[in-house]
């Protein structure tokens, strides 16, 4: 399930003591900002965007302001800015800029668990941008459209804290993180991951607890790449001690794609990123200790990102800032290919290329790369040094936009470690 500097020039005047900023083209601060999205950058666009917004004609301020309210995590928000563009200035945007507006109320709707307005906002992209989409995209909208069709009529998620919540997550043989989830008159221990973009459940545990399957052969792409079969179930209820989740959306798999019988290890579930975000804030301690504060602290200075269902948080490496998936189902942090093309050079000066396996939902395969001995990552001021980690030089179709994938071997080398997802943020000490 895992797996843009905008730059300001100055210009100095020799016989004065006043400089004066050169102000940039509005037609190239447009380009230059959606070149930031293509890339995915995220936290590079919202510095550039809130110095250089008033300079934007007010459409293409309200467009980009959409996307950052999406990555940042309100997308109600967002949903309303789009609705004031699509109402007021939509002739002033090409269809290709329409069609990206469209995808950003997707993902809203997404998010909000608004899943008959996703199936709606699906069908109308491929119908009336279709020409615009390429094969793999078009693939891509049409086995979404699966999930949106089948949901269309289930309620929303919905989360009930009636106080600060306190529990014990457990590490497991594989040094991954469980946490006891209720299931009416059943218990099951699962993988806590913000990794995973949806829960997840193998058949035989859903069809024991009863859960009533969706049958979509969704086609899932796990980290390593490879496509995976998936069914859905919409579980009435699950309870974490004192917080209550209700019509919480699980991918079913069948068994023997989350079953490692090399290593004598079974997935029965995973609690993914949905649920997780919606308790708005998590503390985690290095004894395993969860706290969920009911009513969330305020943070400033956003690093925490989303892009889609995918948690992306800011890293600083040899003084420069690169954007990771943030994972806690990961037992060690990994990087992608595009770490790689940046620093080819140092790397291939320092290490000799090796091949290594990785697993993941579907089983291994074998990637090609290099082991970077050790590696110094800092986020919010906060350092760790990583050993031996392994660097993917090849694309397999997952997190191919970022640099690298941060798991629990950066995470425990702290104290604890705090999520914001109400205003996106996350924190070491």
């Amino acid at each position: 399930m895992r797996q843009f500097t905008w730059q300001l020039f100055f210009c100095f005047c020799l016989t004065g003591a006043v400089n004066a900023q050169v102000q940039p083209n509005p037609a190239q601060l447009i380009l230059q900002l959606q070149e930031l999205v293509d890339q995915k950058d995220y936290f590079a666009l919202k510095d550039a965007y809130d110095s250089q917004n008033k300079q934007l004609p007010r459409v293409y301020a309200m467009y980009f302001d959409a996307i950052l309210e999406t990555v940042f995590n309100h997308p109600a928000k967002s949903n309303e800015l789009i609705a004031d563009l699509l109402k007021f200035e939509p002739q002033q945007l090409s269809p290709d800029w329409l069609k990206r507006i469209y995808s950003i109320k997707l993902q809203n709707h997404i998010d909000l668990f608004e899943y008959a307005q996703a199936e709606r906002a699906n069908r109308f992209i491929v119908a009336t941008y279709g020409d615009l989409l390429d094969s793999t995209e078009v693939d891509e909208y049409r086995n979404s459209q699966k999930i949106w069709e089948a949901l269309k009529d289930a309620p929303k998620q919905e989360i009930v804290r009636k106080a600060d919540f306190h529990g014990k997550l457990n590490r497991d043989k594989m040094g991954l993180l469980r946490i006891n989830s209720v299931f009416g008159a059943d218990s099951l221990s699962l993988i806590f991951d913000t990794g995973a973009n949806f829960s997840v459940m193998q058949r035989s545990v859903a069809q024991r607890l009863q859960l009533k399957l969706l049958s979509v052969e969704f086609e899932v792409t796990a980290a390593t790449g490879q496509k995976v079969k998936s069914d859905l179930a919409v579980a009435p209820e699950i309870s974490f001690g004192d917080i209550r989740l209700t019509n919480v959306v699980l991918l079913v798999f069948n068994d023997e794609d989350l079953s490692f019988p090399q290593v004598d290890y079974d997935i029965e579930g995973i609690i993914g990123f949905p649920v997780i975000k919606a308790m708005e804030e998590i503390q985690i301690d290095k004894d395993n200790n969860l706290y969920v504060p009911k009513s969330p602290h305020r943070y400033t200075n956003p690093n925490f990102a989303l892009d889609g269902l995918m948690p992306i948080v800011a890293v600083n490496y040899a003084g420069e800032r690169l954007c990771f998936h943030f994972d806690t189902g990961a037992t060690h942090t990994s990087l992608f290919p595009p770490f790689y093309r940046k620093y080819q050079q140092q790397i291939e000066r320092k290490y000799k290329r090796e091949t290594f396996s990785a697993g993941s939902a579907g089983g291994e395969m074998t990637l090609e790369g290099y082991i970077i001995r050790k590696l110094p990552l800092q986020i919010a001021g906060e350092q760790a040094s990583l050993k031996n980690i392994r660097l993917n030089i090849n694309d397999t179709g997952v997190g191919d936009d970022f640099y690298g994938n941060l798991g629990q071997d950066f995470i425990r080398q702290f104290n604890a470690f705090v999520i914001s997802f109400k205003d996106a943020a996350i924190r070491f000490r």
